[in-house]
């Protein structure tokens, strides 16, 4: 697990932090962080990735794949459920198995079409999202 500090090339492990606490299980600290992982939605992540410069055009990708995909009950109030995630994860972009998750377009890019999705990435300069309520 990472939390990102002020530079997105800094990161600060928290688990090995926490997994090297003699008090501390690794199985109950994984079971508390697995419970709380709402920040691990795939919806979250693709919007992240979006805005990393080394791997924009992934999340293009997947963001297309998600827009094609027919989601159940499309339209409908969906209940947010926490991913299962990997703690093996070197990067947290790989903290879920894409093929597991169900696939959603981020809110936050709903109004995007996906030509300027793929222009916004294609531009090497730092891509800003509007603010969204």
């Amino acid at each position: 697990m990472y939390v990102s500090t002020t530079s997105s090339s800094k990161k600060t492990h928290i688990a090995h932090g926490l997994h090297s606490n003699s008090l501390c299980s690794i199985t109950i600290i994984n079971k508390c962080i697995q419970r709380n992982a709402f920040f691990g939605h795939p919806e979250n992540i693709l919007t992240a990735i979006c805005l990393m410069t080394e791997i924009r055009e992934l999340a293009a990708g997947r963001i297309k794949c998600a827009r094609k995909a027919t989601a159940p009950g499309e339209g409908k109030i969906r209940k947010l459920q926490c991913p299962s995630l990997n703690f093996e994860a070197a990067e947290y972009y790989c903290l879920l198995n894409w093929q597991d998750v169900p696939r959603t377009s981020p809110p936050m890019l709903r109004d995007i079409s996906d030509d300027k999705i793929e222009a916004a990435i294609k531009v090497p300069r730092k891509w800003t999202l509007k603010k969204y309520p």
